[in-house]
């Protein structure tokens, strides 16, 4: 007897197979196209880093000279100089990089270290030491704001000379211009603590009253060691006025030091 097609049975297993080879397929080549974004997006930064650093041998009179000192050049003068190609284009977005993209060049210990600052999403820019940086402690804290070089990077560390039973924080300045209410946001930075702790990180009203994020980040730092952190804020609030990134939870004496900061809209 010869038989003709396939029976239920085969051609469910056969979907079954497919479906599984799906689950398994699928995410790999995702992820392998999301680290090819982000691979040549690292490149496009590079070449932005590249070019300040012709742009500054041909203008070394406008390079700072005082320690910490900083110099930003914009895109736009390194397109019109020459310095990176005009059709320059963003990998994430597919399109130019916006107007507001820069490299902030920045004087440390007698070297220049070139920082690529993406205009098109960056809330905070990072590596620039304490600028739009301020402490304060809970009731019976003292605290002490300070530059510091971090891994080759301007970083800020927050000195707790004293404990408290409330609630440690540094905060970082915010450009509300890019906040808005159901926003989606990512937070990245590096952090080095003297002690192992817990801390919470989230966006609130000027005066510390209120999270303007659905959930704040929280990750345990151990003693000793550079860490990376990265979670999400999700925008739950109409208030966007006047919000620092608050870093709370250091309470304990001890040196917290942040660097790489930034957060970015998704």
């Amino acid at each position: 007897m010869i038989r003709k097609g396939f029976t239920l049975v085969e051609m469910l297993a056969v979907i079954v197979i497919l479906a599984a080879l799906g689950l398994i397929v699928i995410p790999l080549v995702n992820r392998s196209f999301n680290s090819s974004i982000k691979d040549l997006y690292n490149e496009q930064m590079e070449t932005l880093k590249n070019g300040a650093k012709n742009w500054s041998t041909d203008h070394l009179k406008e390079l700072p000279d005082t320690e910490g000192g900083m110099k930003e050049v914009t895109l736009s003068e390194l397109i019109t100089g020459g310095y990176v190609d005009k059709e320059i284009k963003n990998p994430k977005t597919k399109k130019p990089f916006e107007t507001g993209t820069k490299v902030t060049i920045v004087n440390w210990d007698g070297n220049y270290s070139y920082i690529p600052i993406d205009g098109a999403n960056l809330v905070i820019d990072s590596n620039v030491g304490i600028t739009g940086w301020s402490n304060g402690i809970g009731s019976g804290g003292v605290t002490a704001l300070t530059a510091t070089n971090k891994n080759g990077v301007r970083a800020a560390k927050v000195s707790v000379t004293t404990a408290t039973t409330s609630w440690g924080v540094a905060t970082k300045t915010i450009n509300n211009s890019l906040l808005h209410n159901g926003g989606k946001y990512t937070l990245e930075f590096d952090m080095h603590s003297t002690r192992a702790i817990t801390i919470q990180v989230n966006i609130m009203l000027g005066n510390g009253t209120q999270n303007l994020a659905t959930k704040a980040v929280k990750a345990s730092i151990p003693a000793n060691k550079d860490t990376h952190v990265k979670g999400e804020f999700i925008i739950n609030s109409t208030a966007i006025t006047s919000q620092p990134l608050y870093f709370s939870t250091m309470n304990q004496v001890g040196e917290y030091t942040f660097w790489n900061v930034e957060l970015y809209k998704q």
